[in-house]
């Protein structure tokens, strides 16, 4: 199963901002079956979206495995070991020593043992500091950003921080890898009865919790789905033991397709092929959700309790709570009412998508580079929006048509844009997710070359005067030069739209020569790649 292909399903990481220099993240994280994956991997999500903008990024990691090591260095990030005790004086001596050493504008740093002391000396040496955290745990943050994106999060669990501490709190904020994120635009089919099952609780799953659930499996009326074999795919860490997995099939029964996976990289396609899952309430909740996989969450850990009450709350999934309190026959019931029940299933999908969109890392990064805006792709919701800011009267008197735009001419014409490969329909958003203005970009065969596009943009009526214009274009012409094989812009105007002009050469876009065959045509201006910032 293939991620849909449009227009908006540009190669990578979308929605990033212009940055105008390379700069480094430091990321001090540990990954270990003992303390588990998930404060790694969400931090990978960071990582990948601050090189999609165009810098560097280095892992600091007392302890990690080796095959994780190797998923950061696939991404061309730096990857240094330290040989010293997590947490520790001597930790964060070394982590800021390499932080100021690589000139990092940022340091991040994600874990429970990071405490109070360690965080105000990362601040003491005058680095920007981001927190990622899940329930409070340290006395006092001194960190510039905390990030928590749990349901759960509120002020509340951080009474005591400096006033400068910024809060980004919430599931709006999920960190979600570039593997998932090129699913934004896909739709998941929910069939009347489910046949596929993916069971992932994370990198350890305990003996006791695998032998109950392949015992319950074995209990299931597959027979009574009327779907033949249920197929069943089952994604372990490099702890479970072969008597482990030699076991889970043998009670999982004959009538069980079954599939064995270790140590999976990319889990998104997994979660798109399945129609339910049994997971952990965990980090990967926040997957589920946004590939709107309906689940049945176990609870594993302390921490993962709130999130999993939470999850069942949103009706994003249901709570198994901790796997001892139930019997193997009352899981079997469970997962055969979630396998029969379709618009349970429905419903769970739809509202998972709803609580997390993809967007997180963007938004984050909003932050850390400290722009006025961030660019998002175009989405179905837009288009009232969009035909409200064309029928501006404003937009209408500098636009080459000035007659208003009939809705149902709007909604085709929208429709069409979604679809073209050669369109690029962007959103502009500041810090709070308000949509401020657009910008498209279209390869007109019969104007320019392959290479070139003509942008056009309008800002909302009610943000015309915060000065949004520049950063805008900014923000759009990056995105889309890093995304594309494009690398010419053209503007066109027309010759007496003088608010245009300087908005385009505050831009950065030189005034071309008139085309031969229009001398009284609009004026153009061109921006190449390479200008500036690009």
């Amino acid at each position: 199963m293939e991620p849909p292909a449009s227009q908006n399903d540009l190669p990578t990481t979308p929605g990033t901002p212009i940055v105008e220099r390379p700069a480094r993240l430091v990321i001090r994280a540990d990954a270990t079956a003992r303390i588990g994956f998930g404060h790694a991997m969400r931090c990978l999500a960071l990582a990948q979206a601050w090189r999609d903008a165009g810098n560097d990024a280095t892992l600091v990691a007392v302890e990690a495995t080796d095959g994780l090591k190797r998923r950061w260095q696939t991404e061309q990030i730096e990857v240094v070991s330290l040989s010293c005790p997590p947490a520790t004086r001597d930790d964060a001596r070394q982590t800021i020593r390499i932080a100021q050493e690589s000139g990092a504008g940022w340091v991040v740093l994600d874990g429970y043992h990071f405490d109070a002391a360690y965080q105000q000396a990362v601040k003491d040496a005058g680095l920007k500091l981001l927190v990622v955290d899940d329930h409070g745990h340290a006395s006092h943050y001194w960190a510039d950003l905390v990030l928590n994106q749990n349901l759960h999060a509120d002020e509340t669990l951080y009474p005591s921080r400096e006033p400068s501490t910024c809060l980004l709190l919430g599931p709006r904020y999920a960190l979600l890898r570039r593997e998932f994120r090129r699913w934004r635009t896909w739709q998941r089919r929910t069939p009347a009865v489910a046949r596929r099952l993916l069971i992932s609780l994370g990198g350890t799953v305990p003996t006791d919790v695998l032998s109950k659930i392949g015992r319950a499996i074995g209990c299931l009326e597959v027979n009574s789905l009327e779907v033949g074999r249920l197929e069943v795919t089952l994604v372990t860490g490099s702890k479970c033991t072969k008597t482990d997995l030699r076991e889970f099939t043998e009670q999982s029964g004959s009538a069980v397709e079954l599939r064995l996976l270790e140590n999976v990289d990319d889990m998104s396609e997994l979660m798109a092929r399945a129609d339910v899952a049994l997971g952990a309430g965990g980090t990967t909740s926040w997957e589920r959700a946004f590939m709107g996989l309906p689940s049945l969450v176990f609870v594993l850990a302390d921490n993962q309790r709130e999130v999993a009450r939470r999850l069942a709350t949103a009706g994003v999934a249901r709570n198994l709570a901790c796997p001892a309190a139930l019997t193997d026959t009352e899981l079997a019931r469970l997962l055969q009412e979630i396998l029969e029940d379709a618009d349970a299933r429905e419903t769970m999908g739809r509202k998972g998508r709803r609580l997390v969109d993809g967007e997180g890392p963007d938004r984050v990064l909003l932050r850390l580079l400290d722009r006025r805006l961030r660019v998002r792709r175009a989405r179905r919701d837009d288009c009232r929006m969009l035909w409200h800011w064309a029928n501006d009267p404003a937009v209408r008197a500098v636009s080459f048509s000035e007659e208003p735009i009939p809705w149902a001419s709007h909604e085709q014409w929208f429709a069409d844009k979604l679809r073209d490969p050669h369109s690029h329909l962007f959103i502009g958003c500041d810090e709070n997710d308000t949509p401020v203005g657009q910008v498209r970009f279209d390869r007109a065969a019969d104007r320019v070359e392959d290479d070139c596009a003509v942008i056009s943009i309008s800002i909302a009526p009610e943000h015309r005067q915060a000065g949004y214009g520049v950063s805008l274009i900014d923000a759009a012409v990056a995105e889309v030069f890093r995304r594309t094989a494009l690398r010419k812009i053209l503007a066109l105007a027309k010759p007496n739209n003088e608010a245009s002009k300087r908005l385009f050469r505050k831009a950065r876009f030189e005034e071309a020569i008139p085309r031969s065959d229009e001398p009284d045509g609009p004026l153009r201006f061109l921006r190449t790649k390479g200008t500036a910032d690009e």
